[in-house]
């Protein structure tokens, strides 16, 4: 049971539900206070939100319970650098290292502790770790960027540049790959090549401190004083707390004769050189909390229906599932050609092997049944004669009056399936789902919904389109979901369920050819 908390909490966690997660976790350090797993992944979304101090304990007691897991020592290698205790880190990342030197994200983050130390061989040492995180076939742009920096740090300039170029083939508007390509052009001298990038990266990143600062030193260097004036005081007002940008700007006062002003110029670069000077409030890092981290992950309807359009047309990640309102109006636009086109021209027979299945059960008494997305009522024909209690819901609200008008169900709910069931605790035997799921990606919320509406030993009984691997796809022709088989046996044995049938069967005929499916019969075992 507590690993089946765990894969819960740890599947809220992947799919954004985050207080349910930090729910999860802390009930399994309830029950162990010392489980490695759950005090690794609280500490981890901690760490996401921006708890520091809560996240470096838990992360800390779970490398103590399982000191050779190369994960668990990298990532509180990153709460020490958000904690700025960089030794730590360093530590951290270099037992990763060495728990499993292959991994090339350690080699990464202990390159970047080193080149933001730089103690006596750190940037050698940088050099040598992010070139063994390439040979081990690792090539984001942020690898190339870092390893450029490195090389400009060791005097290695013409080695850095084609690092910000390979960057840029990869991030092509990285502003600050562009504000390091032009830093390295103004080493060599290329006045014209340092131009052209700062000001690329101006064009990207207008509020990019390091690319205004670049430019206005360019700028002073060829004696344009009025624009360098300008971009030193721009330079100031987004890094105030930086002594270079007062220095140069009291070095363009001093040269147009304003003395007096430029004497103030370089007290301001003294009070910034010793910490007086506060960067702008909106510039600290600021703490969250998990609940304030979900808020802003959490999609907005319109941002839903943007979600499934550009996976619609691209290869990005799909959705967790349709948006509600575009399922509501797609069943409300098709209720009065729904029977004819599914069951006449789709050659569509669920309905009947589910009622052939809950028969074969040959239940000992009558089932109270809540119908999931009842449509215009065909499963509902199928369940009546096992019915006690014969309930439907759909999001159509013409559907919702095609199934009253068919009178086989004691009330037809017009609602999203997963709200109606969560007011239903313990109310039903047998939860059904005909060609329903489909319109939905992510099962786990409907699974965990199901525990709560089902009676103990109650059964769950639902189609689904056959896909491939752990995981669920997007058609992009059709706008529905596949499930793979593995996926749908994970979630279930993670929310207390046990299959008692998994048939292959086709769920409808579609353009001459079957389209695959799976019935799926489960038992809940809490």
């Amino acid at each position: 049971m507590p690993q089946d908390l765990f894969q819960i909490a740890l599947e809220h966690h992947r799919c954004g539900r985050l207080r349910l997660a930090e729910s999860g976790y802390r009930a399994l350090l309830a029950i162990d206070a010392e489980n490695p797993d759950a005090n690794h992944w609280l500490g981890v979304l901690f760490l996401q939100a921006g708890q520091i101090d809560q996240a470096v304990p838990l992360l800390e007691r779970a490398t103590e319970a399982r000191p050779n897991d190369a994960a668990f020592w990298h990532n509180l290698g990153h709460a020490y650098m958000r904690s700025r205790r960089m030794d730590d880190a360093l530590k951290s990342f270099d037992r990763a290292i060495a728990v499993d030197p292959a991994q090339p994200a350690p080699l990464f983050s202990a390159a970047t502790v080193r080149l933001g130390r730089q103690s006596n061989g750190d940037i050698n040492a940088a050099i040598e770790l992010l070139g063994r995180a390439k040979a081990a076939g690792w090539h984001p742009a942020e690898l190339h960027q870092t390893l450029g920096i490195a090389l400009m740090l060791a005097g290695k300039v013409d080695q850095a540049i084609p690092e910000f170029h390979a960057a840029l083939d990869l991030k092509p508007n990285s502003a600050d790959a562009y504000h390091h390509l032009g830093a390295a052009h103004l080493q060599r001298k290329d006045m014209e090549g340092a131009r052209w990038c700062l000001e690329r990266a101006m064009e990207l990143e207008p509020h990019n401190p390091r690319a205004v600062f670049g430019l206005a030193s360019i700028e002073l260097q060829e004696q344009n004083l009025e624009r360098a004036e300008d971009l030193f005081r721009k330079a100031i007002d987004l890094q105030p707390q930086a002594p270079a940008a007062y220095q140069g700007l009291a070095t363009v006062l001093e040269r147009t004769g304003r003395k007096k002003e430029a004497k103030a110029a370089l007290a301001d670069a003294q009070k910034a050189a010793h910490g007086l000077i506060r960067p702008a409030a909106n510039s600290m890092e600021k703490t969250s909390s998990v609940a304030e981290l979900e808020r802003k992950l959490t999609r907005t309807p319109e941002a839903e229906k943007l979600h499934f359009q550009v996976a619609r047309n691209s290869s990005v990640m799909p959705p967790p599932r349709h948006p509600t309102s575009a399922v509501s109006s797609l069943f409300n636009r098709y209720a009065d050609q729904f029977d004819e086109h599914l069951v006449g021209k789709l050659d569509y027979h669920v309905p009947e092997r589910i009622g052939e299945t809950i028969k074969s059960i040959n239940p000992a008494h009558p089932l109270d049944i809540l119908d999931l997305g009842c449509g215009t009522g065909l499963c509902g024909v199928m369940l009546k004669p096992m019915a006690g209690r014969l309930v439907g819901v759909d999001l159509s609200p013409n559907m919702v009056a095609k199934a009253r008008q068919r009178g086989v169900y004691d009330e037809v709910i017009e609602g999203d399936l997963v709200a109606i069931m969560h007011q239903h605790a313990e109310s039903f035997d047998l939860l059904v789902s005909a060609d329903v799921l489909n319109y939905l990606g992510d099962l786990s919320l409907v699974l965990g919904a199901a525990t709560g509406t089902l009676r103990p030993g109650g059964r769950f009984i639902f189609s689904i389109e056959a896909g491939e691997g752990d995981g669920y796809a997007m058609d992009r022709k059709h706008n529905r979901y596949s499930h793979g088989k593995p996926y749908i046996e994970r979630l279930a044995a993670m929310h207390g369920f046990v299959h008692e049938a998994f048939d292959a069967i086709t769920v409808r005929t579609e353009a001459g050819r079957p389209v695959e499916g799976f019935l799926v019969l489960l038992r809940y075992q809490p």
